[in-house]
């Protein structure tokens, strides 16, 4: 069975994503930076990951650790695929640079069976 893990600090959201996806794959959430590079040890296959969660920094709580957070799973392993889901808008074209395979808003009508079809197709590539 696949592996995803689910990078999402808003509770709510991460189990409504968890309560789609898990009858399909074994599903693993972290809700900051620290947690989400601590899950890659279990090798997951797809990352969703949220672009905007808080993390403290050197006392400073920074909200805007997407990008960090892809750019360590790029090199920690690059087969992995990302799939980028905000509530804001950001640099899609940057993101898929940096190696995210796509990138949706969360607000998008029906974006949780596009996850869904997006993982699909992160499987089939990898």
């Amino acid at each position: 069975m696949a592996k995803i893990l689910i990078v999402e600090d808003r509770k709510e959201y991460r189990h409504l994503l968890k309560e789609k996806i898990s009858p399909l794959y074994e599903v693993r959430s972290a809700m900051t930076a620290k947690e989400a590079i601590e899950e890659l040890k279990t090798n997951p296959d797809v990352v969703i990951l949220d672009m905007e969660f808080p993390e403290e920094q050197g006392g400073v709580v920074e909200t805007d650790m997407g990008f960090e957070v892809l750019e360590k799973i790029k090199k920690t392993n690059p087969k992995i695929q990302v799939i980028i889901l905000s509530s804001k808008e950001f640099d899609y074209e940057d993101a898929k640079r940096k190696g995210a395979f796509e990138c949706l808003l969360k607000d998008t009508l029906g974006v949780f069976e596009k996850v869904l079809d997006i993982i699909e197709k992160c499987l089939k590539k990898s």
